[in-house]
């Protein structure tokens, strides 16, 4: 299994309600066997579904499968050393 790192390309995303607001998922960490796998697993983990009410122009039903909206970045052994993930949104 690999690893990867989804988080939002941009926080504003025209012609939608502020999809990445207070009280929904900035970003993922998920284990998958491909990026189609791990978005799919994000995608999932959004008990919520805001996004389909708040997402009209996209093929997609949700950011996390929207390759336009999110990144999907394998994790490996040759990135930097840090913090993989700290996501803070009061609100």
């Amino acid at each position: 299994m690999r690893l990867w790192l989804l988080l939002p390309i941009q926080m504003d995303v025209p012609d939608t309600d502020d999809i990445f607001t207070c009280d929904c998922y900035h970003g993922h960490v998920v284990c998958a066997e491909t990026e189609e796998k791990a978005r799919r697993l994000a995608f999932s983990a959004d008990e919520t579904r805001y996004y389909k009410y708040n997402f009209p122009n996209s093929e997609y039903e949700n950011p996390w499968l929207d390759p336009k909206i999110t990144a999907c970045q394998e994790i490996t052994n040759e990135n930097r050393e840090g913090v993989i993930l700290s996501d803070f949104n009061a609100g």
